[in-house]
């Protein structure tokens, strides 16, 4: 019998035989985005003056990156955030997105507005981004809660 497992993050699956120490290669897998991110990103009007920009405290080239997201080009959409904001998973949970890019969202006048930090999650959970770890040098550093 032969198990599989679908490592979601580097987009393969892994065969398992029982009794088996090391894992298989079994392939990689291509992952489409899901569809309500996919909804969310294409209600984005691309707007000439994007006030959701303005309205980011980052100045996140939102157009942008919803843009490379609707067309399934999630790691270069994160390289877009990545330029302005080096936390994304984290910023597009806890910014009051209420009175910045969502806020400023120019369809709140129209219906409702573009869910901007649902698409910025996606991409920066998503993203197979290769983080360069730093060597060792004894400093120490504080993080501090404002």
């Amino acid at each position: 019998d032969v198990s599989f497992y679908l490592n979601e993050k580097d987009n393969v699956v892994i065969g398992f035989n029982e009794g088996d120490v090391a894992p298989m290669y079994m392939g990689t897998v291509e992952f489409e985005i899901p569809a309500e991110i996919l909804t969310e990103a294409n209600e984005c009007l691309n707007c000439k003056n994007p006030t959701c920009v303005e309205g980011c405290p980052a100045k996140n080239n939102i157009p942008l990156f919803i843009k490379l997201a609707k067309e399934d080009k999630i790691d270069e959409a994160y390289q877009v955030i990545n330029q302005t904001s080096t936390l994304p998973s984290i910023c597009s949970l806890v910014c009051p997105i209420e009175n910045q890019c969502v806020g400023h969202c120019i369809k709140n006048k129209i219906n409702k507005p573009v869910l901007v930090n649902k698409i910025e999650n996606y991409i920066a959970n998503n993203a197979n981004i290769n983080v360069k770890i730093a060597e060792k040098n004894n400093k120490k550093i504080a993080i501090l809660q404002g």
